[in-house]
């Protein structure tokens, strides 16, 4: 739930970025933290928090189809890898936007890809590692 209140947060704030760069024609100079805050911001903390909350399950249900019963959801996803993780959402978002304002767009990717990757390694690893172990 806090990473749907967090993208939350994001929305207007792009949103009015969005129309003051609209309104006072300077789009060509805020489109950029405009994207970071909608796209970067608000859509993919979306899909952080959806995927966070609902893969675990699907696998847990499909587990339950087959007959696993000594499953738990807990058993998927590193949740306080996940806890760790979410106060630095904001900070990986806010600094791309501080980066892009700067016109450093070459590399204010980076440190949102890095809190992607540190995500992907929280939901996907204990997975990953139950699959390895079963081969």
């Amino acid at each position: 739930m806090k990473y749907f209140l967090l993208a939350l947060i994001f929305l207007p704030f792009g949103m009015l970025i969005g129309t003051i760069s609209a309104s006072l024609n300077l789009v060509s100079h805020l489109v950029l933290i405009h994207v970071d805050l909608l796209v970067y911001g608000f859509t993919a903390t979306t899909i952080m928090g959806g995927l966070f909350h609902l893969l675990p399950r699907i696998l847990y249900g499909k587990l339950i189809q087959e007959g696993k019963e000594k499953v738990s959801i807990s058993d998927f996803v590193d949740e306080a890898g996940m806890k760790k993780l979410f106060p630095f959402v904001p900070v990986g978002v806010f600094l791309m936007v501080f980066l892009d304002a700067l016109g450093l767009s070459s590399v204010s990717f980076v440190p949102y890809a890095i809190l992607w990757i540190v995500f992907i390694k929280h939901l996907f690893g204990k997975i990953f590692i139950k699959e390895v172990q079963h081969v």
